[in-house]
């Protein structure tokens, strides 16, 4: 067992909008896997109380490089995330 660095950190722009980043450490414990460290960015926006809205990039890094590509496996897991929510 080994500890893992894992942080985040976010910025407050105005009372309504916060960018930041969050960052993960791997262990890298198997052989076979050239597992990297994730990290994501994000926007986030909260125009009130019942609404928010958020843009994040997240790149997780290869997950099995020893393996080819496909759609079920990819070599490199990342992407842009977008979610929306509305509430009472």
């Amino acid at each position: 067992r080994k500890a893992q660095f894992e942080g985040a950190v976010g910025w407050l722009l105005r009372q309504d909008v916060v960018v930041g980043a969050e960052f993960r450490s791997k262990p890298r414990n198997l052989s076979i896997d050239a597992e990297k460290d994730a990290y994501s960015v994000y926007a986030a926006w909260a125009p009130n109380k019942h609404a928010a809205v958020t843009l994040a990039y997240v790149d997780l890094g290869p997950i099995i490089s020893g393996t080819s590509a496909s759609p079920i496996n990819p070599n490199r897991q990342q992407g842009v995330y977008l979610s929306v929510q509305f509430g009472y």
